[in-house]
């Protein structure tokens, strides 16, 4: 049988676009991926946008990075196969799906920031019952942050990235401080190192905000002993940031966890979540130059890595000192947000 025309027998390759690669050269695809002109023979970097020294690196677990055809840009994993390599490609029902909840979030927005208003304007009148408000209170801000995911995963890209030239290594360390503070007072431990030296590049600092505590926020959730670890490394070529939890899910809970949004609501399904958190991450290690790679360890921790590309500034830019900075959480603070699937009931109430 002509190798072009074989039918990739997986799950993912027959929901997605799939080829496959052995030793750097497409070997195999399905009509999907042939519809998006992947061709058997042509080499794999020619294609790949985004994750290239990650890929180069890669030996096992899943790694998601950005391919780009033919002006085509769109997401895809790696894993490991018996034949070689599977790339799995976005499916064409991503973007649509992202557009149409972002647009249900923009109405369900303002009468949830009403609602959050009046819980914390009645915060320091109420002296009976306060517990109970205040569970009110982080349950207002666990759906403004499910509606932020909604709003903001069709929109995370490179193309309204606000980079500005910062030092990387302070906004990391700025934003796991505030989250290991609050962790703690929540009895989770939170253990981080960052590099000593001031190291200057290019970053969004909110997406990448972000991101970090997305990252902490489902490693803390999903940990065995409530212990999260997290370390950014620097090699001069990119930022590695990476968070590793003794996991208490199953490995196969982890297949789909970019794309969960897109299953059919079932009673029987316990996964937690609507599965946007992941993705929006991913979008922030894209608009970066860099990708996401999970793993298992050899001692059973699971281990989540993003990386971001050191880019550096060459020329100086310009910015109005009346400039300000555009505040997407409607003025609630970013880590009692986005932490507050895992975080007391207590924190709210003050």
């Amino acid at each position: 049988m002509d190798q072009s025309k074989k039918i990739l027998i997986s799950p993912e390759s027959m929901l997605h676009p799939a080829f496959i690669v052995k030793d750097g050269i497409v070997t195999e695809v399905n009509e999907a991926a042939a519809n998006r002109q992947i061709a058997v023979g042509i080499p794999v970097r020619s294609i790949l946008k985004h994750g290239l020294a990650e890929y180069d690196a890669f030996t096992d677990g899943r790694l998601d990075l950005t391919l780009c055809m033919n002006g085509y840009t769109c997401g895809a994993y790696v894993i490991a196969c018996r034949d070689g390599q599977l790339f799995c490609m976005e499916s064409e029902y991503v973007q649509p799906e992202l557009r149409a909840f972002s647009l249900a979030a923009m109405h369900l927005r303002e009468p949830l920031t009403n609602a959050m208003l009046c819980a914390n304007a009645l915060l320091p009148e109420v002296s009976e019952n306060k517990e109970s408000l205040a569970q009110i209170n982080r349950s207002l801000y666990q759906m403004m942050r499910i509606l932020g995911n909604m709003s903001d995963a069709a929109q995370y890209s490179k193309y309204n990235a606000k980079l500005q030239s910062c030092n990387v290594v302070a906004v990391f360390r700025e934003i796991l401080d505030k989250a290991e503070v609050l962790l703690s007072k929540g009895g989770k431990q939170l253990h981080y190192q960052v590099p000593a030296q001031a190291i200057n590049g290019i970053c969004d600092p909110t997406m990448v905000e972000r991101a970090i505590l997305n990252l902490i926020s489902n490693a803390a959730g999903f940990s065995q002993d409530g212990i999260v670890t997290a370390q950014l490394d620097y090699d001069n070529k990119r930022f590695r940031f990476t968070v590793t939890n003794k996991d208490s899910n199953t490995k196969s809970a982890k297949k789909d966890v970019f794309e969960r949004y897109l299953r059919e609501p079932q009673i029987e399904d316990g996964r937690n979540g609507i599965g946007l958190g992941l993705p929006l991450v991913r979008s922030v290690a894209a608009a970066h130059g860099g990708a996401v790679l999970m793993q298992y360890t050899e001692h059973g921790e699971f281990r989540i890595s993003m990386t971001l590309a050191a880019q550096k500034q060459d020329t100086q830019i310009l910015r109005s000192p009346v400039q300000l900075p555009i505040d997407d959480t409607g003025g609630w603070d970013r880590c009692l947000l986005e932490l507050s699937g895992i975080l007391s009931a207590d924190l709210y109430s003050e």
